[in-house]
């Protein structure tokens, strides 16, 4: 399944979006859980692999 922003990337940017690769960074998780944007339960299959443990996420920043 293609989410929205994987479809831009793809399209816009000619690049393939993987889910999984790497933690989330501490800075997106902060900023799409004050948008909103993961509240949606599709999103819980793609941010789950990614949310791993704060230290973790605070190194990726």
């Amino acid at each position: 399944m293609k989410t929205k922003i994987g479809i831009i990337m793809c399209d816009r940017y000619k690049v393939d979006v993987i889910v999984g690769t790497h933690p989330i960074p501490k800075k997106y998780l902060e900023m799409h859980t004050n948008l909103g944007t993961w509240n949606n339960s599709a999103w819980k299959p793609f941010t789950a692999p990614t949310l791993s443990n704060e230290a973790t996420r605070a190194s990726y920043d």
